[in-house]
């Protein structure tokens, strides 16, 4: 399962807020806009394709995962013990996930090294 669920549902708080999330405008109507801006004025233009591609286009799935892994981005909730339980929350999933990567890793080389080792076995048997 990806890391954002509900990315192309807009209805879907990203941050479990419980309450609807849009993102402004359909993706047509900003192309048709920053299409437009062009037409007016070339600069202003760039300056809206620009905003466009750094805010991201779709506004799809934002947030946990969007950046790579060990990047979380969420709102504080002004309590500072909950904010650090989050921390504390996160950061051990992260350390859970890159100790499975590194399983994943070992499993796949000692795979491969038992694959490799059957093809040898094989290759000297028939000599």
């Amino acid at each position: 399962m990806s890391h954002c669920a509900h990315s192309h549902h807009p209805a879907f708080s990203q941050e479990g807020e419980g309450h609807p999330r849009f993102y402004g405008p359909p993706l047509p109507l900003k192309v048709l806009a920053i299409g437009a801006a062009f037409l007016v004025c070339p600069p202003l233009g760039l300056a809206a394709l620009a905003f466009a591609i750094w805010r991201g286009w779709g506004g799809g799935c934002r947030g946990a995962g969007e950046r790579g892994p060990g990047f979380r981005r969420f709102r504080a909730t002004g309590n500072g013990a909950l904010d650090e339980k989050r921390r504390e929350t996160l950061k051990a999933l992260d350390e859970e996930a890159e100790a499975f990567a590194e399983f994943q890793r070992d499993e796949r080389k000692a795979r491969d090294r038992e694959i490799y080792e059957r093809f040898t076995a094989g290759r000297t048997e028939t000599k």
